[in-house]
Formats: C-alpha cells, structure tokens, sequence
C-alpha cells in the first residue's frame, strides 16, 4: 500500500474513533445525501453546520483533506460506507490487544512491527513519546515524526546515548533523525549517577523499547527503531488500545521526569 493510501487510511480511522457515535451517525448520513458530481469542499461545508465543537470539525477536516489529495474520485456515498465500515470495526477493537512481528512469517493475520508503529506516529494529534535504546536507519520513522511535528504534536523522545551508556551504545539514537528534528524534539536521558549499580560495578541499561499516541494507544516491542530490528531481526511486541494502560504508561515517564531520574537534553 503506497504511503497516500496508508494517510487517506488513518484518518479514516481516526475519524472514526475520535467522534462520538451519534455524531458520526449524523455525518454517514449526510454524505450518503449528496450525488457522485458535487464537490468535496461543498460537501464539507454543509457538514460543518452539523459539527458542534472546533475540535469535531478538526478531526473532519484532516479527514477530508486526505480524500482530496488522495481519492477525489470517490463520491459521497462510498465516502459514507468507508466511514461506516471503519466506524464498525473501531468498536470491534474498541479495547484491544494486537500482536506486531518482525521476522519469518507464520501467519499472515500478523502486524508487521514497522507498520504498527508507523500507524501510531501517523494516528497522533496532541503527544507522542517515544522511548528506545538504539536508533538507526529509518526513513520511514523518521518521516512520520516530521509530519507529526508539521501537525503540532508534541514530542518526547527518551533514548540511550554513547555517553550515558558508556559505550553500550555507539551510536547517539538521536542522531539518526537529523538537525531538523531534534531541534524540535524534546530529549531526555537517563544520567549515570541516576542509574543502579549492580555487580562488578556496572551500571544498568535504558533497554525500554515503547511509544505512546495521545495516551490511548500504546506500543511495546523487542525491537530498537533500527533497520535490521524493523525488518529483518525476529521482534515480538504489542500494539495496545484501552482506556487505561496507554495513560498508565505515558503517566510513568511523566513521574521520571517530574523525578528528574530522567532529565532534559538540549
């Protein structure tokens, strides 16, 4: 699936779990109204005297933004049964549990790791945290960061470094992103005199591998944002949505850094 189509795709879904299901009711059944000829911006118009907060007419607009770009073709009433087919599945998800995988595949139902968090950066719209030991090599990632920051979404990325890791690491992660996103990053360590010493002296290791979007979907993996570990390695992890454990998680990086157990890097 091109990069347009997967865009055009999330912001289905993320219409689709964003606004209330009485509202997205009222809005399948206005597409449904109008004939194949009308224009996109004529349909969107009409609808906006229906959307009753500027965060609804947001989550619209992103939505209809995509279809122009990316399926104009489509008419209104197929606009309205992707909308009411996404909306379905959502509240099949609604709480759910998803398995991602990198490696050999043994059923193909299976998520691949790059495209589950690729998913989560795009589904973005308010905050991102990304946590990991090693970055490297990753376009794609690095891609959807930059749009996420073109949409406004703030940023935290938590990472291993050469210094701090004395020499676990080789490679500073945020390096692999470019002067143009970090500078707009916010970017936290762990300090060595922060960290546990365990036997022989040695120190332990930032070995997290996670993301949270908005602090209601979560994902935790075996795999570092690197070529091989997105690719080719064998990574097990969990893509997860409830209405819990996503702001559980998000919520322990934020006492971290209250803590200052992690601290804030230029």
């Amino acid at each position: 699936m091109s990069e347009s189509c997967e865009t055009f795709y999330d912001a289905l879904e993320y219409t689709a779990r964003e606004l209330p299901p009485t509202l997205l009711t009222i809005i399948i059944e206005n597409l449904r109204t109008h004939e194949t000829d009308v224009p996109i911006q004529i349909i969107f118009q009409d609808l906006v005297n229906v959307l009753p907060l500027q965060s609804h007419r947001k989550v619209v607009e992103r939505l209809f933004s995509e279809w122009r770009r990316h399926k104009a073709g489509l008419s209104g009433e197929a606009m309205a049964e992707l909308l009411q087919t996404a909306t379905y599945c959502i509240r099949l998800q609604k709480d759910s549990l998803e398995m991602v995988w990198t490696g050999p595949q043994a059923q193909t139902s299976v998520r691949r790791t790059d495209q589950a968090l690729l998913q989560l950066i795009r589904s973005a719209q308010q905050e991102l945290i990304i946590v990991t030991f090693a970055a490297y090599k990753v376009p794609d990632i690095i891609s959807a960061i930059k749009q996420a920051l073109n949409r406004g979404v703030r940023i935290r990325f938590i990472a291993e470094t050469v210094d701090e890791s004395e020499g676990k690491v080789t490679f500073n992660a945020l390096l692999a992103f470019g002067d143009a996103v970090a500078d707009q990053v916010e970017v936290y360590v762990w300090p060595l005199e922060n960290r546990e010493r365990g036997i022989n002296n040695k120190h332990g290791t930032l070995h997290a591998k996670c993301a949270v979007a908005d602090r209601k979907v979560a994902f935790i993996s075996s795999a570092n944002l690197t070529e091989y570990a997105l690719n080719i390695n064998m990574e097990v992890g969990v893509l997860i949505r409830d209405q819990s454990f996503p702001q559980t998680l998000a919520m322990q990086f934020d006492r971290l850094i209250l803590q200052r157990v992690l601290v804030k890097v230029d």
